[in-house]
């Protein structure tokens, strides 16, 4: 309980701190800051006995294999069949394991990741909307924008405008 609440609080101080933009050294200070809550994570862990871990299903370790395969491949590929080539199954197969498994398809999960790092993009570097758009792959700027206006209801660089910490 209380390593928790240390936890918390170190984590609203490392938000409160990276909200400082006119500090001169605040990324290294937040980086800083989230070393030393990784390091607070560690030393939790390393005092309390591990939790025993059910064995994963079949289903389970597909959905992270193909997770993992997005994480490594999601800004060339966006196509499910590639993935369930890549995993030995058939799309249908994937689509139905991750549904069961995340309660959204593979078509979904493949967006959202997408949807995720795009945001942090926007949010957290100063990269223009062209260079989003080519770090991620996009054939073309309007088609991005268009990306991403589908999923959010406004475009990357309205979302960005609103989401910036002043």
């Amino acid at each position: 309980e209380k390593e928790q609440e240390d936890l918390i609080k170190m984590c609203e101080f490392l938000k409160e701190h990276d909200s400082r933009v006119d500090h001169p050294c605040r990324g290294e200070i937040s980086r800083n800051l989230g070393y030393a809550i990784i390091y607070e994570v560690i030393g939790i862990y390393r005092k309390k006995e591990p939790l025993r871990q059910q064995p994963y299903s079949r289903k389970q370790i597909l959905y992270f294999e193909f997770i993992q395969l997005i994480v490594k491949n999601y800004r060339e590929q966006r196509d499910i069949e590639f993935y369930a080539e890549q995993l030995c199954i058939t799309s249908r197969y994937l689509s139905a394991v991750c549904k069961e498994i995340s309660g959204l398809t593979a078509k979904e999960c493949i967006d959202q990741h997408i949807m995720i790092n795009t945001r942090i993009l926007l949010t957290t570097t100063d990269m223009t909307i062209l260079q989003i758009s080519d770090e991620l792959n996009f054939a073309n700027p309007s088609f991005f924008t268009q990306y991403f206006k589908k999923r959010t209801g406004v475009t990357p660089k309205k979302y960005r405008n609103m989401n910036r910490t002043a």
